[in-house]
């Protein structure tokens, strides 16, 4: 078997997908570990010659496609998450950091980018690799209240702890967030837990001065 004919059984190998993408430099990569081979080289050994080219153009794709994902979700793009999720890209795939879409979505202001991810599957427990955060904790911490709600009614665990012991309610409340503290706790928030250095809810409130917050959780029982 010549090498054009070679060739022509690589291209074969390519999907139409991969060419779109403009990945013309895996594509000249496989052909020449094509051209390498000897001239009569069956088609199991040629397939075995190439795969490994094939599998790592194949991350190289799909990690470069989830971080894009990802950063639309964090820059509130809901056209751009949505375009990736119709290509095929994992509600659930996640970068080299550890985040997910629905993680980056959270902090984003934008309820519309967590509902379509929320309704396209993605776990609203998932939780960072690098700290434990979950999109609840994000959505609390920035003030998220529309985002802090569709999560909470897609059965987002509201007293999920992060690795440092701390609760939406906890990162609501040091930030001052009195709406998103006012609907955790209408969704069950327990008050009691402390974090590693101690502070409770209603400790950090009434260190930050928060009486609307003190006083929320006053109401749902909250004792020093």
């Amino acid at each position: 078997m010549n090498v054009g004919v070679h060739r022509l059984q690589v291209h074969r190998l390519l999907s139409a997908e991969w060419w779109a993408q403009g990945w013309l430099a895996w594509c000249v990569l496989i052909l020449s570990a094509c051209s390498s081979a000897p001239p009569r080289e069956g088609a199991q050994e040629l397939s075995q010659r190439v795969a490994p080219v094939v599998a790592q153009a194949q991350d190289g794709t799909r990690n470069e496609a989830a971080s894009n994902f990802i950063k639309a979700a964090r820059d509130g793009d809901a056209d751009g998450v949505r375009r990736f999720l119709v290509t095929g890209v994992k509600p659930d795939a996640r970068n080299a950091d550890g985040e997910t879409a629905l993680l980056a979505a959270a902090s984003s202001m934008n309820a519309e980018t967590v509902k379509m991810l929320v309704a396209a599957g993605a776990d609203v427990n998932v939780a960072s690799t690098e700290n434990g955060w979950t999109p609840l904790m994000t959505a609390a911490f920035f003030g998220a209240t529309e985002s802090v709600r569709v999560l909470l009614d897609a059965g987002a665990d509201v007293n999920a702890t992060n690795q440092y012991g701390e609760t939406a309610l906890l990162q609501a409340t040091f930030r001052g967030q009195d709406d998103v503290v006012k609907e955790l706790l209408a969704h069950g928030a327990d008050v009691a837990p402390h974090n590693d250095k101690g502070f409770t809810a209603l400790r950090a409130a009434r260190y930050k001065q928060f009486t609307g917050i003190v006083q929320a959780l006053e109401d749902s029982g909250a004792r020093e």
